[in-house]
């Protein structure tokens, strides 16, 4: 898995179907709501980004090529108010930076868990 390539398709706001090659078609997300699959996924990663920059900045990675582990300084930038965004409630012009720890199971170079 490229994360370099990888990261740069989550950090763009128009490039979900370059995030998509990322990712085995039956891969499943594991977060706050359980497990949900790709399309779920993607669902909560449009309403995260609705009115909201979000930019993740690895801090470190390790991986082979069953998995990768990363830790990522992840910032939320409103251009509205979200005080419902999923993350962190937010008011336009704040940013919000939060730190993540995520594994992700890989298949063939792709995203099948996380």
């Amino acid at each position: 898995m490229d994360y370099e390539e990888y990261l740069r398709a989550f950090n763009s706001v128009s490039d979900m179907a370059g995030l998509l090659e990322h990712y085995t078609p039956d891969a499943v997300i594991e977060g706050p709501r359980g497990v949900v699959s790709l399309d779920d996924f993607l669902v909560q990663l449009r309403d995260a980004r609705d009115g909201v920059r979000v930019r993740a900045a690895p801090r470190t990675v390790l991986g082979d090529d069953d998995r990768v582990m990363a830790e990522l300084d992840i910032t939320y930038t409103a251009s509205r108010d979200r005080p419902d965004h999923p993350v962190v409630p937010l008011r336009a012009g704040e940013s919000a930076v939060m730190r993540f720890f995520v594994v992700y199971e890989l298949r063939d170079g792709k995203v099948a868990r996380f």
